[in-house]
Formats: structure tokens, sequence, C-alpha cells
């Protein structure tokens, strides 16, 4: 849409800008602007290439209006060290809600991990790397609990099943499955299946 639409516009207005400026001498003041714009026409018409790039600054704008409603009640931080730290908290703010973050939780978790947490690894407390890392353990823990599902019938079925007879009064225990048999039905590793269960039992406690 934009190819079709938007570029042969473009392209007649870069023209038209340069045969303008050509015409203007130069101390008019329309020749200030129109250089200022044909020297960023690239990053002007980016968009056009790009369409993850929006056709407004509206989402920009909405994103300042926080800090911009505040900046009345902000003339005076306090100190230096004040208004710094503040620029710290609205970065980390701003940045959480970019990378689609919950400020508050992420900055519980660091405040509850970061002592413990050597500095080889802190690059995992990043917005970014701290969603991802998020993910994956919510989709172990939901794989885990799928998993203990299937152990359970592993253990079942590894132990032994009773039936009882038509009259109910006499209970037949059935063979016992070795674990090679038993895990076949679910395609189940018996090592892998007993080590995923210990691991999401631990991750279930924190």
């Amino acid at each position: 849409m934009r190819q079709e639409n938007s570029k042969p516009l473009f392209e007649d207005m870069h023209a038209w800008l340069l045969r303008e400026r050509e015409a203007l001498s130069r101390s008019s003041e329309v020749l200030k602007p129109i250089n200022y714009m044909l020297r960023r026409w690239d990053a002007f018409v980016r968009f056009l290439d790009e369409g993850r790039i929006c056709l407004t600054t509206n989402c920009a704008e909405r994103a300042l209006r926080g800090i911009a409603l505040g900046t009345r009640d902000w003339t005076f931080a306090g100190s230096q060290r004040g208004a710094d730290r503040a620029a710290v908290m609205l970065t980390m703010i701003t940045t959480c809600r970019l990378n689609d973050v919950d400020p508050k939780a992420r900055l519980a978790d660091v405040f509850a991990s970061i002592a413990d947490l050597p500095a080889s690894r802190l690059h995992e407390l990043l917005p970014w790397e701290w969603k991802l890392l998020r993910a994956a353990q919510t989709k172990f823990r939901q794989t885990a609990k799928s998993r203990s599902a299937q152990l359970c019938c592993f253990v079942q079925l590894s132990c032994g099943a009773r039936d009882r007879t038509s009259d109910g009064a006499t209970i037949r225990p059935q063979a016992t499955l070795s674990a090679p048999e038993a895990a076949r039905p679910f395609e189940l590793d018996p090592s892998r299946w007993f080590h995923d269960f210990a691991e999401g039992i631990e991750l279930s406690r924190r």
C-alpha cells in the first residue's frame, strides 16, 4: 500500500523541493527549511520500505505525555542526585513498557535476586532478557505439570493395576509392567521423567 500510493507522491515531492531550491536565492527564508528536509530525506521516507515504522509520532508523544505532565512539579528535583534518580527510574519504567514487561513485577524480582546473581549473569536482568527467561520458566512449569500427570500414570502402570471380579468380592493383581513397557505407551524415558519431575517440584516452590 505504501509503495503503490505513498511512494509516487514522495518522489514528486522530492523532485519539487529540488526544483524550488534551485530557483531560490541564498538569502531566502524558505531555503533553510528545504535544505533541512532534503538532508534528512532518507530517514523521512524510510517508512515506505519498513512497514513497522508508524506514519506519525503519536505513539512517541503519548509515551512522553506522562513525563511532560510532571515537568511543572519537577521544576526543582531537590538535588542533582534526586534528578538523576528520577531519570533512572523513568528510563527503567519506559524501557519495560517498550518491551511489554510489567515494571513493578520486574523491579520486585530484580531486588529479590540481584544479591545472589553473579556478575556474569547480570545481563539476565535486562528487561528483554528478563522477559524471555520468565517466559521459558512459565513454559517449563506448564510442561512439568503435564509431565507430572503422565508420570502418575507411568507409576501406576509400573506398580501394577487391580481389577475386581463381577461380584466385587475378589481382587486380582495384574502382572507388573517393567519400566520400558510402562513408558512405551507415553513414549517416556523414565530417568528423564523423574529428573524433570524433581525440577518441576523445585520450581513450583520458588
